[in-house]
């Protein structure tokens, strides 16, 4: 059984005339008539009285056409239904891009969970500095990226999506491993091993260890053999492993790459508690464009629920100028 034996039942029903109910099916009569004597055979039962003109229903036949068009159109109902949703699910290219210290961590739940949710959405995905994100936003080379914010950047607007807390990771032989919580103001900035320039998160940890005795920092800058900038959040923890001082990590580093052994040598801030903010960003007036309104969904979707749950603790935002 089949729904076009289901449609030629009911045009003969409606037209009582095989000939024309074949030309309103466009298609022969012959082909029109087979059909129906196949459904006829397959049902066990006469539909049409043949031999009335015009061409009547029998009784029996009068239940199988009833039913023939509850069948069409609950089928032409799905049809609606998904083709609503063809339209509304979304198409095309997005360029995107991340900043280098949460790429390794955020993208792989991003990109999965876009996939899932827009699966015809064409990703083009870079890894760039905060820098260049904003320079290619406002060119028009990319549609949104994800960064630390505030950027204060004019034609570009942001979409906070949530709150990222910062932590101390510390060699293991240092003083400060005895503390359970540490000052900002206690940091040798001369003993933190930072980024390189052009990354966001140097500039966010170089403020923080801003309020450090400066007199101290004067006379340890003398003897100061080693003069590093990183280019990656491992290379800081590498380094601190083997050089000594300490970093700054964000939380997912600490808790997505760290193991659990190296998790033992990281300190929290005292309140409130240094965090960066994370957000979209796009051009001005292109925040509420369907494909960036995915992005930030997709995002506050991949957030990890321990991530999610301090996210209404008592923070400081640190911003990158």
């Amino acid at each position: 059984m089949t729904l076009t034996q289901l449609e030629y039942i009911v045009a003969v029903a409606e037209t009582r005339s095989f000939f024309r109910a074949a030309d309103r099916c466009h298609v022969t009569q012959p082909t029109l008539s087979q059909q129906i004597k196949k459904l006829e055979d397959l049902l066990n039962v006469v539909i049409f009285d043949r031999a009335r003109k015009p061409v009547e229903v029998t009784p029996a036949g009068l239940a199988v056409v009833a039913q023939a068009r509850r069948v069409l159109a609950e089928a032409e109902a799905m049809k609606r239904l998904v083709d609503k949703g063809e339209a509304a699910m979304l198409t095309g290219d997005v360029n995107l891009a991340i900043i280098p210290t949460l790429a390794p961590f955020l993208l792989p739940r991003l990109v999965r969970e876009l996939r899932y949710s827009h699966p015809r959405l064409k990703l083009h995905i870079e890894e760039l500095q905060t820098e260049v994100i904003v320079e290619r936003l406002l060119s028009g080379a990319l549609d949104v990226g994800i960064a630390a914010t505030p950027l204060g950047e004019s034609g570009l607007d942001e979409v906070p999506v949530f709150y990222e807390p910062i932590y101390l990771y510390f060699a293991a032989d240092h003083p400060v491993g005895k503390r359970k919580s540490i000052h900002a103001h206690e940091l040798n900035r001369d003993e933190v091993h930072v980024l390189a320039d052009g990354h966001c998160f140097r500039d966010q940890a170089l403020k923080l260890c801003r309020g450090e005795d400066r007199k101290k920092r004067s006379s340890d800058k003398a003897d100061k053999s080693l003069d590093f900038a990183g280019g990656s959040l491992h290379t800081l923890k590498e380094m601190v492993d083997t050089v000594g001082g300490y970093t700054l990590l964000p939380w997912f580093a600490c808790h997505e790459y760290l193991s659990a052994r190296d998790q033992t040598r990281v300190r929290p801030f005292n309140s409130p508690e240094p965090t960066r903010e994370i957000s979209v960003v796009s051009r001005a007036h292109d925040l509420k464009a369907r494909p960036i309104v995915a992005v930030v969904e997709a995002l506050k979707r991949s957030i990890p629920k321990e991530l999610a749950e301090l996210q209404s603790k008592k923070k400081s935002v640190l911003s990158i100028f």
